[in-house]
């Protein structure tokens, strides 16, 4: 996403890519595009006129429930690039992948774990603070929190969750 608050697109991006069929998936590129997702969350959303860039995942997922989603060809991500135009052609493409049921999950790691298992993805937002941000240039492994002495908090970030270990 770099720069560009679309981290809840993406993570329903993500989460609709896990979800299709194997036949429907296209590798390692998103079939559902990031930038209808946001552009018809944006068109949902109750906060945009709050100081942070982005939108909620409600928002995105309202956007998904009122328009579908077309794929990433018809209307690719380009960073930087937020112009997005509903043509007819990608309404009509959209009518392929449409939200069907999502349900709230309880914040506690077994209900977590479950509709992991379940649904094969839970889209998740939470507040982020300093902890999050890696030490090195390796991969990070595990956010730092300190439930005595918690970091004050930097934003927002949505994500989705594919599995999880011990």
């Amino acid at each position: 996403q770099g720069t560009e608050g679309s981290c809840a697109a993406f993570a329903v991006a993500a989460a609709i890519e896990q979800q299709l069929p194997p036949a429907r998936r296209n590798g390692a590129t998103l079939t559902a595009s990031v930038r209808m997702l946001d552009a018809m969350a944006r068109d949902h959303d109750e906060f945009l006129d709050d100081t942070q860039d982005g939108t909620t995942l409600r928002a995105v997922l309202k956007g998904f429930f009122h328009n579908g989603v077309c794929t990433e060809t018809t209307a690719p991500y380009l960073p930087g690039e937020a112009r997005f135009m509903l043509t007819k052609d990608a309404a009509q493409e959209a009518r392929a992948t449409t939200l069907g049921a999502y349900y709230r999950v309880a914040a506690s790691l077994s209900d977590m774990q479950m509709a992991v298992q379940e649904a094969g993805a839970v889209i998740v937002s939470a507040h982020i603070h300093e902890g999050w941000r890696p030490r090195t240039a390796s991969r990070m492994t595990k956010i730092a929190f300190d439930a005595d002495d918690p970091a004050p908090p930097l934003g927002a970030h949505a994500f989705v969750i594919v599995g999880y270990t011990d």
